[in-house]
């Protein structure tokens, strides 16, 4: 277990979120990645900042740059089904809970076309294996943890097999009132 500075927090943010605007293959990822998390490395802390916040140009994740900021971070591997993904996921009303539930959800509900099934073969070939998920542990059971960011890599891990994953996992310093904000 190793410290982890909110800016690598911040910056394990933005990679995976925006990376998906790259024209990703399965050839290209590991690339396309490296390229994108050096570029992101070297914005200042405001631009960091802004990027955590928002998305499509909309000022939407609030919550998490007020999460990092009340927060320290470790490293650690986790292991998945310790791990609740979020709910209403990827505006899947009927998704949510640990992640052995939300992987038989799934199974049983997604549509064939799901776009999750195709992250799948990414995680099978390992191109999710050094993007940590973002977690804090659940109020009703610090052996457990909620997936602020990750839910769908943490998912098609799951789904191909693997059984932990690399994590930051956050410790609030303070008493907030944070909700998942549901669609």
């Amino acid at each position: 277990m190793s410290e982890v500075s909110q800016r690598q927090v911040k910056i394990a943010y933005i990679v995976p979120r925006d990376l998906k605007k790259k024209g990703l293959t399965l050839e290209n990822f590991t690339a396309k990645l490296a390229e994108f998390t050096a570029e992101v490395e070297n914005f200042s802390d405001a631009e960091l900042d802004h990027h955590v916040v928002f998305e499509d140009g909309e000022p939407i994740h609030q919550h998490r740059l007020t999460m990092i900021k009340a927060s320290t971070f470790a490293c650690k591997i986790v292991k998945l089904e310790r791990c609740s993904v979020w709910p209403e996921m990827g505006k899947r009303k009927w998704l949510r809970g640990m992640i052995p539930t939300a992987e038989k959800l799934i199974q049983n509900k997604a549509a064939k076309d799901d776009p999750l099934f195709d992250m799948v073969e990414y995680a099978r070939r390992g191109l999710y294996d050094s993007i940590p998920l973002i977690l804090f542990p659940r109020a009703s059971n610090n052996e457990q943890f909620r997936i602020d960011d990750g839910n769908h890599r943490a998912l098609s891990r799951f789904i191909a097999g693997a059984t932990d994953a690399l994590a930051y996992v956050g410790s609030i310093e303070k008493k907030l009132n944070h909700c998942w904000p549901i669609s």
